[in-house]
């Protein structure tokens, strides 16, 4: 009934993004799994400033957006769902380059408690020719590259990762 054209709907959605990621991905030069991304020093929304290392924990995912972008607001949207700890907010980190001001709206509008960084000289995104909003890259506590999508992640892949990372401190505890 319902659910079974609601399930072939979701698989049509996620073929058709996974496609247009691996496209995305082939044409990039200037970034790759296994890369270490730069320290950059980045402003915090509604803060001083502060480099990007400092802030990866676990498994991070640094979302490069573009404020007022769908698809960048459906993905705050859909990490709002999949947070249930204030405490998972920390491992997702978006940043910008464009208008600071509707990015704070962004993330009041949410509620978020994740990090939100502005790269004001367009330092950091000038180093990469990502021309897709918004671009997801998953790296670890030293910041290499584990994987990256074009695209919004949904709530089951930021739920994949929050529970990565709560796994990964019971382990060691």
């Amino acid at each position: 009934g319902s659910q079974t054209g609601e399930y072939i709907g979701q698989r049509k959605q996620l073929n058709r993004k996974q496609g247009m990621s691996e496209q995305i991905l082939a044409n990039l030069q200037n970034l790759n799994i296994g890369d270490t991304l730069p320290n950059h020093k980045f402003e915090v929304i509604g803060g001083d400033s502060v480099w990007l290392h400092d802030l990866l924990t676990k498994k991070c995912v640094l979302t490069l957006v573009l404020p007022g972008c769908e698809d960048c607001l459906y993905e705050a949207q859909q990490l709002k769902a999949a947070i249930t700890d204030s405490n998972d907010a920390r491992h997702f980190i978006f940043a910008t380059w464009e208008n600071p001001r509707t990015f704070e709206d962004m993330k009041n509008e949410y509620a978020l408690a994740s990090p939100f960084l502005y790269d004001h000289k367009r330092a950091f995104f000038s180093n990469y020719d990502i021309t897709t909003f918004p671009f997801n890259i998953t790296l670890d506590e030293d910041g290499v590259v584990l994987d990256m999508l074009s695209g919004a992640m949904w709530k089951e892949d930021f739920r994949e990762i929050i529970e990565f990372n709560r796994r990964t401190v019971a382990e060691t505890n």
